[in-house]
């Protein structure tokens, strides 16, 4: 079902392409840190959403599923802004391709 959401939010809202440069090029940008900051936000919303919540009735399981929960929130979003402002190929042929600063809609 994510997987039926995100390909229905790529096809109606398709990332814009971006160039990136700086005035002093020096050669020396790699784009693997960000895409490894993707890939670890993707990998800890797999695993929160593979997290089963305990009864509620059960406060310690449910405590640990709470703590479990934000750390994984926690080091997404993390590694969600690392990622923020760089165009990345993400797994599963899905982008991250921010819309330029003070836009707040596609065209």
């Amino acid at each position: 079902m994510l997987d039926q959401v995100l390909h229905h939010l790529r096809d109606t809202r398709p990332a814009i392409d971006a160039q990136a440069h700086c005035d002093g090029p020096c050669g020396i940008y790699d784009p693997a840190s960000a895409r490894i900051a993707a890939e670890a936000a993707v990998s800890m919303t797999k695993k929160m959403l593979a997290l089963t919540p305990p009864e509620a009735s059960d406060a310690d399981a449910m405590a640990g599923y709470l703590n479990t929960m934000s750390r994984y929130a926690a080091i997404k979003e993390e590694q969600a802004h690392l990622a923020k402002f760089r165009r990345v190929e993400l797994p599963g042929s899905l982008r991250s391709s921010p819309l330029p600063p003070g836009t707040l809609h596609h065209p």
